[in-house]
């Protein structure tokens, strides 16, 4: 089981689950859990909130009412061994992550926007978890929604690395595509993820993100984004 945690003060439910559904066409069977204060992808799923705590969407599973990351490890180690191939874990609340160790994840994600109050939040649950780790720790950097503005990313960056963050040399930038978001909308109000008429370049972003969490081989990865494109 591939743990991945994703910190994320800023709204990317949508790219997450495009993720997971992508990811779970990859020979493997997905857990998401969405631990964010506003549990944004309860818009989508808002039919099945009552099932359980865990319900199945678009050929992966995702978990919404467990409060905190020790709740989920508890839930977890009562599943049989090797139930999920990937568990993607994502948050912005500083309280979910109380007690989780850096060290148990196999990957580490960064979505940050360039707003201050999104670096903040993000500081915040940083500052809490590596009290007790090791001095660096890579993570994936992604900036979700990417939007040019007077803030460089180095001004970014470097706030994250006096906080023991080493980011990926290549970051992934989403940027902010108005058409796109009128296309979430209408896929929250019909409880469905659509893959389809996405741009190029969110297509490579998505493509690219699922290979460095899974460490899968890329044609593989892209094998599986066209079979989620046809379902």
């Amino acid at each position: 089981m591939r743990k991945i945690m994703v910190i994320g003060s800023c709204e990317q439910s949508d790219f997450l689950l495009l993720v997971c559904k992508v990811l779970s066409h990859a020979d493997g069977r997905v857990l998401f859990i969405d631990g964010s204060r506003s549990r944004s992808t309860t818009h989508y799923i808002s039919s099945l909130l009552h099932v359980g705590e865990i319900v199945e969407f678009e050929g992966f599973d995702i978990g919404v009412h467990f409060s905190s990351y020790v709740d989920v490890s508890k839930w977890l180690e009562d599943q049989d061994q090797g139930v999920y191939d990937f568990v993607i874990v994502q948050s912005d609340d500083r309280n979910f992550y109380d007690r989780c160790s850096l060290e148990a994840m196999d990957a580490h994600v960064i979505l940050t926007q360039f707003d201050k109050g999104s670096m903040q939040r993000n500081e915040q649950i940083l500052t809490d978890l590596r009290l007790t780790e090791r001095a660096v720790v890579p993570f994936v950097g992604l900036y979700v929604p990417y939007v040019v503005c007077s803030i460089h990313e180095e001004y970014i960056e470097e706030r994250y690395n006096k906080l023991a963050v080493q980011w990926s040399d290549d970051k992934l930038r989403i940027h902010y595509d108005e058409r796109l978001y009128e296309r979430f909308i209408d896929g929250q109000f019909a409880e469905r993820l659509n893959l389809k008429r996405l741009s190029r370049s969110y297509r490579r972003q998505i493509i690219a993100f699922v290979q460095r969490i899974s460490m899968l081989e890329m044609n593989q990865v892209k094998r599986a984004f066209r079979i989620s494109r046809r379902r």
